[in-house]
């Protein structure tokens, strides 16, 4: 796809950015399975809070820093935002303890909070409506990169024990870099700038208050996005974050082996995101979300209900699950939101939204480390919830969701 100039760069960089966002946030997960699988002993809690820390940060910084991109532009904030993303992985990798270690992945979670909305507001804001779809998408193919090298790099890095930790948590610095120079070059999207810029402060604020997310005409688009977003991120990091350890668990796998098969399920969501990117302008999103809902949710319930003795059925089922995921949310959280809100609410809206998945994502994370041990071995029990779901997330799109492709994005 051939773009001009400043739009060539906004492409790049918001593409980089989404790569390290899924790179950051996913790392956790082999880490996880590093840290268990070389004898250092977690406790159900430090379990959870490793897993979770980045999200919680991900629900402070989607709300306030995307709040802060319809008062003072998308741009502006974006590079604000810079800050989070040499610094705190350092941090990380220099953590003296796991506490602090989760303490400074809170941190760096508000910097990707941040990124999400912004990004995928001012790609929408500065791409053709025919277009709009498949442009933001991209974002979510990035994002799947992203959680994808992390597993591969894990799997390489495994014989190396807990020294290839400092080394995973390090290996965004590079990347990051280049959005840091990217993100200097890009230019203020012209919807912000026609309908913000000339308003007072104060007028601005009135007008992007999180409290118009309830009025009659954008309550219903404020339900969809921050519903469906709940429920995916529920499933997506309830099951993704405990992947490595669901396959040692279920499939007595080493974990080597468990991490090369987790990132073998990442390729299905990469692929699956690829021909969503294809689709979401052809069938629209509403089609390809119900699709993407429907595979998840049979697979998870049929692994609740399917008994198996090696790791193969299980694999097969994941597959079914990721490749929906990408499919469906796992580009359209990107594509959808922004498309829902008008331009004075389409940060605060989007960020909300996301605030809402990250309470989602943590409720998701922390019922494994609460239900994990007595249903080993014994029930299907944690499938057939994160099924139920899936589920949920089908009748509300099918009830709830609107069809936005080819249309203008919302004004005011």
């Amino acid at each position: 796809m051939s773009v001009p100039g400043s739009y060539a760069r906004s492409v790049r960089l918001l593409f980089s950015s989404a790569f390290v966002d899924g790179y950051n946030l996913i790392v956790i997960a082999p880490i996880l399975l590093i840290l268990t699988e070389n004898g250092v002993a977690l406790s159900g809690w430090l379990l959870g809070l490793l897993s979770v820390s980045a999200i919680l940060g991900n629900l402070v910084g989607g709300l306030v820093l995307g709040h802060l991109g319809d008062l003072f532009g998308r741009r502006r904030v974006l590079l604000w935002d810079i800050g989070f993303f040499i610094a705190v992985p350092i941090a990380c990798a220099l953590a003296p303890s796991l506490l602090l270690l989760a303490l400074f992945r809170f941190v760096l979670g508000i910097g990707i909070g941040g990124n999400y909305p912004l990004t995928s507001v001012l790609l929408s804001e500065t791409s053709g409506r025919n277009v709009r779809g498949r442009q933001v998408a991209l974002l979510g193919v990035a994002w799947t990169s992203g959680a994808l090298t992390s597993y591969l790099l894990s799997a390489v890095l495994f014989p190396l024990g807990t020294l290839a930790i400092p080394i995973l948590l390090l290996a965004v610095v590079a990347p990051a870099s280049v959005v840091i120079i990217l993100r200097s070059r890009i230019s203020e999207s012209d919807a912000w700038g026609e309908h913000m810029a000339r308003l007072s402060l104060a007028d601005r604020r009135k007008r992007s208050s999180v409290a118009l997310l309830a009025t009659p005409g954008v309550r219903r688009g404020t339900a969809y996005a921050a519903g469906f977003w709940f429920l995916f991120d529920v499933v997506q990091y309830g099951v993704s974050l405990f992947l490595p350890v669901l396959l040692v668990a279920f499939g007595h796998l080493r974990g080597s082996q468990a991490l090369t098969l987790s990132a073998l399920l990442y390729t299905g969501e990469l692929a699956g995101t690829i021909a969503g990117l294809k689709l979401v302008d052809v069938l629209g999103r509403r089609v390809l979300q119900l699709s993407g809902f429907a595979a998840m949710a049979a697979g998870l319930l049929v692994a609740a209900v399917v008994p198996f003795s090696s790791a193969t059925v299980l694999l097969f089922l994941l597959f079914v699950v990721t490749t929906g995921v990408g499919v469906g949310p796992g580009i359209l959280e990107f594509v959808y939101p922004p498309e829902l809100f008008p331009t004075a609410l389409r940060a605060t809206g989007s960020g909300f939204a996301l605030t809402m998945s990250r309470v989602g994502a943590s409720v998701g994370v922390l019922v494994v480390p609460l239900l994990l041990s007595p249903l080993l071995g014994s029930t299907h029990a944690l499938f057939a919830l994160y099924g139920a779901v899936a589920l949920a997330a089908f009748v509300l799109t099918w009830t709830l969701a609107p069809e936005t492709r080819g249309t203008p994005l919302p004004a005011g």
